[in-house]
């Protein structure tokens, strides 16, 4: 099993709006992960990739046509959600979440804000910090399942799959846009323990 430590964004794009729900939400689904995610219709979906593999998908929140690219993380605002394998071997889910938490953490009024968002029926870790420019970003993360090549308890319980949300937006768009991150984070399904 080839070990994947950096999260390389490729990304290619669906457009949400042409098979929604009527309750307008499009459903996209990961087999290889085993998770879906309810994207809002209307926005131009971007599937993240690393290497050759869909890990997880993403959406601009400024524009929701904009093209999908390889510079998501320099970029914003967005929201995404990926998945991949814990080649880094972290033993918690708060380990995993401090990997991607590590710029000025934000003021105490907006930690409170986010510290109820976590992935439904799993453990999870949130956090937030600021970005370049003003820009602010929140970074849900959880675990679940093991590597397909986890044969004894010890290698299940470390060689796990993570699961990261991100949402990166403005400080002046902070407040309408944590709603629909708690909503978006709520409304992804992961099927492994």
């Amino acid at each position: 099993m080839a070990k994947m430590s950096v999260v390389a964004t490729i990304l290619f794009p669906i457009i949400a709006n042409g098979n929604a729900a009527a309750n307008g939400f499009t459903t996209l689904h990961n087999s290889e992960f085993a998770f879906s995610a309810r994207l809002p219709a209307g926005y131009r979906v971007c599937k993240v990739k690393d290497q050759d593999k869909e890990i997880g998908f993403y959406i601009w929140l400024k524009n929701p046509m904009t093209a999908c690219d390889d510079g998501m993380s320099n970029k914003g605002p967005f929201i995404n959600v990926y998945a991949a394998y814990n080649s880094s071997f972290q033993r918690d889910v708060r380990s995993i979440n401090a990997r991607y938490c590590n710029g000025p953490p934000i003021d105490k009024k907006t930690t409170d804000t986010i510290k109820s968002i976590s992935f439904k029926g799993h453990v999870s870790s949130v956090c937030g910090m600021y970005a370049a420019g003003d820009m602010v970003e929140v970074v849900a993360s959880t675990v679940a399942g093991s590597w397909p090549d986890a044969e004894d308890e010890d290698s299940r319980y470390s060689k796990r799959i993570y699961y990261n949300a991100t949402l990166r937006t403005s400080r002046k768009n902070f407040d309408n846009d944590i709603v629909l991150f708690k909503d978006f984070v709520r409304r992804v399904s992961i099927s492994l323990q």
